[in-house]
């Protein structure tokens, strides 16, 4: 499934790829004994569902999955049970996601030519080759890509934050879209905007580039490639990975 980065570039062999798979938060929201990226789903650990994604779009693709120390016994448990884990470089988090980030990208090595890392959510376990390989070709294509979904629910705007606040106001949702991952990068691109510092408002890595001058440019998601948030949220990724 590489014939797109031969029309974007004239020849695939001098593009990098990597995928830096996040998979260091506790997922206490999720509940279970696990944390939720190593909870199964269909008897299935949820972040082999994403590696499996990106190795069959590109087998090619290096994997970065970024774990807490924490986490690290569960996943040598589950590694010995499938084989393409072998493959992984395993990265420790950071104290938030955007740290964790960081400490992913530094795994990345410098002066390898054309080279672009999609980071993604091991939460999204959904993720499929089609959605990688569109965003594989629009940030070829552009130099980012950042996947997007149409907003289905009513939106009001709450100016405190605060919900028991009488002062809000609707808001039009066809002019909202919903930020997924992966979001793709050319390499020293994303480095150099994370390496400019974190603010609050940073929610992901788009955020990080945008404020650092980069350009975002977005490709369509999926409904599917929802994120595994809430105990409910298992069903219906459940009912989603029984449904192909």
């Amino acid at each position: 499934m590489q014939d797109y980065n031969e029309a974007a570039s004239g020849d695939a062999a001098s593009i990098r790829k990597y995928a830096l798979l996040m998979a260091g938060g506790s997922g206490l929201r999720a509940g279970g004994d696990l944390p939720k990226q190593m909870q199964p789903l269909l008897g299935v650990p949820m972040l082999i569902y994403s590696i499996r994604a990106f190795l069959e779009e590109d087998a090619n693709c290096r994997i970065i999955l970024v774990l807490n120390d924490s986490c690290r016994e569960q996943w040598l448990r589950i590694a010995a049970e499938y084989p393409d884990a072998e493959r992984l470089i395993i990265c420790g988090g950071g104290k938030d996601r955007l740290q964790s980030v960081i400490n992913g990208l530094r795994m990345i090595p410098p002066g390898q030519g054309r080279c672009y890392v999609a980071i993604h959510d091991a939460a999204r376990p959904m993720l499929t080759p089609e959605l990688v390989r569109r965003g594989w070709e629009c940030a070829l294509e552009k130099g980012s890509a950042v996947p997007v979904v149409p907003e289905v629910n009513s939106l009001r705007y709450l100016p405190s934050g605060n919900i028991s606040d009488k002062d809000s106001k609707a808001l039009d949702r066809a002019r909202y879209y919903a930020v997924q991952t992966p979001q793709i990068f050319e390499v020293e691109s994303i480095k150099n905007a994370y390496s400019r510092g974190l603010r609050p408002e940073f929610t992901d890595d788009a955020s990080v580039y945008e404020a650092a001058g980069g350009v975002i440019n977005l490709y369509e998601g999926s409904p599917e490639n929802f994120k595994v948030t809430n105990p409910i949220d298992f069903l219906l990724a459940s009912a989603v990975l029984a449904s192909r």
